[in-house]
């Protein structure tokens, strides 16, 4: 629906706009949907019981959606086409939500519900992001010029970031013959320019600068103030690139890390774990309960040998912990140095089944239960391997910062079996770091759902 929006708008809302419009937009579009279903209500002459059964459901309904699409977030710049995008699908999801709710009503609430939401609010939808799109290019029409002081790769960076957003900036030093090495041309350089900068009406002063000569910051925020200009001061570490840590604050310190994790959050923690106990426990009681001695009297028909088989595997932080999984193979004593090979001589019939539909795996379920894996994570490793790939592989520990999992975003993305050059492990820990840099609750389910489809579908590498 927002095709064509998408593809021609692409700006971001600064801060200031931020609140008001976020609050006017969730007050705006409550208001509209209380009035699509009281207007549409008197098409199919409901009673008034019904037709507030009707909204305290979809405001209920469109207000969780909201929150799980963050629709109305205030912790990150507003971009338009994303807005649009969060839009649909909170559209969407509320929609499938009321009806489901509404399904012991009788059949008149449903055709109330089918016509406000394919109608009204569609409309409506359509017709407000268009003009909250408007007032935006107004908006960022009138921004007056910010200004970048520090021609270097993080200030060349900053000026694309607001040149993205539609941002007019002017750079105060790039025709300069040769960079600031001494701290008395880079005082005299800065004081001249907050003051041409203040003379020019500019709002917003950038100073992109190395940290070792941040030590005279306190006079450049003084001589700022006395022109009401706003300067802002942005380290730069020429060692690094700037995709490589993110700088947040502890206790008016700043602390630079290697990477953003979302995980180190505890409350993300928490929703990780949660989640991880009631997905175990259900495969255990509604899955294995049934399916563990089946496999097991097919598993002992075929071959001699334990019904699971457990490996040593490298888990969170480093430690070794046993992993369970469905005996594939017949016994043999090459388990922990050689990985399981396409037409391996060592697999059974019924191993080759439950490895190629990764009903093996599920044994580990038990090991998530007790917090020793995750559902969604990185895979584990053999001791062996971790051994050797650590000392070949770039960054081969980061995976080990979170805990292993059942499935995991390599997995998805077809980043499996037998590794035969290194780049190949590379790509998998690659992805693996995604995975910890950017994790989200969301990812972890859409990972979930798309390794149940591979798995039905069948995964060639899987063997």
């Amino acid at each position: 629906m927002f095709t064509g929006l998408k593809t021609s708008i692409k700006l971001t809302m600064r801060n200031r706009y931020k609140y008001i419009t976020m609050i006017s937009c969730m007050v705006v579009d409550i208001i509209a949907l209380l009035v699509s279903i009281h207007l549409f209500h008197y098409t199919v002459n409901g009673d008034q019981h019904n037709v507030i059964n009707l909204q305290q459901t979809a405001v209920i309904t469109w207000l969780l959606a909201a929150i799980v699409f963050k629709l109305y977030h205030f912790k990150e710049d507003l971009h338009v086409e994303a807005f649009f995008s969060r839009s649909w699908s909170v559209f969407v999801m509320q929609t499938l939500l009321t009806y489901i709710s509404l399904w012991r009503l009788p059949i008149e609430i449903s055709q109330i519900s089918g016509l406000w939401q394919l109608t009204g609010m569609l409309l409506y939808l359509l017709f407000s992001r268009i003009i909250i799109a408007s007032l935006l290019i107004r908006m960022q029409g009138k921004s007056q010029k910010i200004g970048i002081w520090g021609f270097n790769l993080a200030g060349i960076r900053l000026a694309a970031y607001f040149e993205a957003i539609n941002q007019p900036v002017q750079f105060f030093d790039e025709n300069e013959s040769e960079p600031h090495a001494y701290s008395d041309k880079i005082r005299t350089s800065l004081v001249n320019t907050i003051n041409i900068a203040a003379k020019a009406k500019l709002k917003e002063l950038y100073v992109v600068m190395h940290q070792d000569y941040l030590d005279d910051m306190g006079l450049y925020i003084k001589l700022a103030d006395s022109h009401c200009l706003r300067v802002r001061f942005i380290p730069f570490y020429p060692g690094m690139s700037v995709d490589q840590f993110r700088v947040s604050t502890l206790a008016g310190l700043q602390v630079i890390c290697s990477r953003p994790e979302p995980l180190a959050d505890s409350i993300n923690r928490l929703k990780k774990r949660t989640f991880d106990v009631l997905f175990s426990l259900f495969v255990i009681l509604f899955v294995l309960s049934w399916l563990y001695p089946l496999l097991a009297c097919i598993i002992k028909w075929e071959s001699r040998g334990p019904v699971l088989f457990k490996q040593l595997r490298t888990g969170e932080n480093n430690k070794a912990f046993w992993c369970y999984k469905f005996r594939s193979m017949k016994v043999n004593t090459e388990s922990d140095t050689r990985q399981a090979q396409k037409k391996d001589d060592r697999l059974t019939h019924i191993g080759r089944f439950i490895r190629k539909t990764s009903l093996d795996e599920l044994p580990q379920f038990y090991n998530v239960l007790i917090g020793e894996m995750s559902v969604v994570g990185p895979r584990p490793h053999m001791l062996k391997h971790t051994s050797d790939y650590s000392q070949v592989v770039e960054n081969y520990m980061v995976r080990h910062f979170i805990k292993p999992g059942i499935t995991g975003l390599s997995q998805i993305k077809g980043l499996r079996g037998e590794t035969k050059q290194i780049v190949e492990m590379q790509n998998r820990i690659d992805s693996d770091i995604e995975y910890l840099t950017y994790w989200s609750f969301m990812k972890d389910l859409k990972i979930c759902l798309l390794t149940i489809y591979t798995a039905l579908k069948g995964d060639e590498k899987a063997f």
